[in-house]
């Protein structure tokens, strides 16, 4: 239920009002008005200092991004980085580079050749793929200096109290469930440009059973957050697949990170909000938990579902409403039926039409094409989850 902010400091007010102000009539008592201001600056204060903090995350996140990638492209050719569904990691040194690519399934080691030759490059590319059997999420974050980075500026400049943090966890991330043994006559060599170097590659797919374990890893989180927020985990499975492929380490240039790809500016105010009464900030090291991020992500569901789109009358036409509001937001569909941004009024429109029709309005009119092809890909998985683990 929602109130108005300020019947809601009264109510709060009343219920623990100091013995000195009078219960008879606390209006005309100086005292109550004195209270009531004081909770009102601290409420505003809180607001003022929150939209600080956005802005100060905005600030050191793109200062932080523009330095990383300047540095790696110092040492290669391609400036590569994590994406929605490529979880990419150098090593210290950005002498390695890992790129495991989801969509693709396929793992790929790029790895300088230094003094010791190829044989020394050899052994090192081992090695990493040897660790990606056990790859934790933990040591997945340390190994990503600009989340690190942003973490620790935003530790430093922003009040716990608004900043939302998480440890990252020893769990294992199923990447790999056997690693390979490097066959040579299979690797790759180049040179790089500009004196960088050359490089040996080794490429080799991720296979079928470490793609199952990571769908099966999400499931009980998945099935505690459908309950919680009335959503239908098939549903929720569909958007995983099509933001992150099952990438947990998943990060956009938006950006937006993990498995249900949260923005902190966008998605994560609205969600924190819903959930802890008041918006927060979520960093990477939160966001790449993977119960959270559902959390996270289950939540927002439930406030397109629930509350943006409430007034879509038919159940299955507000569910291809909500696909397509994951990705572009409520008001871009409401734009595609009606020229403005009132989902109330479009809802009136959406309502004079069958699901299919509302369906096939969407794909031919929204406003990106991007969404289009993204509404059509998570109701093919939709249908796919819901055969396969039920739509309830």
């Amino acid at each position: 239920m929602k109130i108005n902010t300020t019947v809601y400091w009264l109510l709060l007010s009343l219920l623990v009002l100091p013995s000195s102000i009078s219960a008879k009539d606390p209006k005309d008592n100086p005292e109550f008005s004195e209270y009531v201001q004081q909770q009102n600056t601290g409420f505003k204060k809180y607001i003022t200092d929150q939209e600080k903090a956005f802005a100060v995350y905005k600030e050191i996140y793109n200062k932080a991004s523009i330095e990383y990638k300047k540095n790696i492209g110092k040492n290669w050719d391609k400036t590569e980085v994590s994406t929605n569904k490529k979880w990419v990691s150098y090593s210290g040194n950005l002498n390695q580079k890992t790129i495991v690519d989801y969509e693709k399934k396929q793992v790929t080691i790029f790895q300088k050749v230094l003094s010791g030759g190829d044989v020394e490059a050899r052994i090192k590319m081992q090695k990493k793929i040897d660790s990606l059997k056990n790859m934790t999420y933990k040591k997945a974050y340390q190994l990503d200096p600009l989340a690190t980075k942003v973490d620790k500026q935003l530790s430093q400049k922003i009040s716990p109290n608004i900043l939302l943090k998480s440890k990252p966890t020893d769990k294992k991330i199923h990447i790999i469930e056997k690693a390979p043994k490097i066959i040579v006559a299979n690797i790759k060599t180049k040179n790089l440009s500009q004196d960088k170097g050359r490089i040996l590659s080794y490429s080799f797919p991720l296979g079928l059973k470490s793609a199952n374990s990571r769908v099966k890893s999400v499931l009980f989180d998945v099935n505690t957050q459908a309950e919680r927020q009335k959503i239908p985990p098939s549903l929720m499975l569909a958007i995983i697949k099509n933001e992150s492929a099952f990438n947990p380490l998943a990060k956009s240039h938006i950006p937006a990170y993990g498995l249900m790809q949260i923005v902190p500016r966008s998605a994560g105010k609205d969600a924190t909000k819903y959930l802890f009464g008041k918006q927060k900030l979520l960093s990477a090291s939160y966001l790449y938990t993977p119960e959270k991020n559902i959390e996270m992500g289950a939540a927002y569901m439930h406030i397109l579902y629930y509350r943006y789109l409430k007034h879509i009358k038919n159940p299955e036409s507000r569910t291809y409403c909500t696909i397509a509001a994951y990705n572009t937001g409520a008001g871009n569909v409401a734009k595609s039926f009606i020229g403005s941004y009132n989902i109330r009024k479009a809802s009136r429109e959406i309502n004079k039409l069958t699901p299919k029709e509302v369906y096939q309005h969407l794909r031919n009119n929204l406003p990106y094409d991007e969404t289009k092809k993204y509404l059509k890909k998570v109701t093919k998985s939709y249908e796919k989850y819901s055969k396969l683990y039920g739509n309830s």
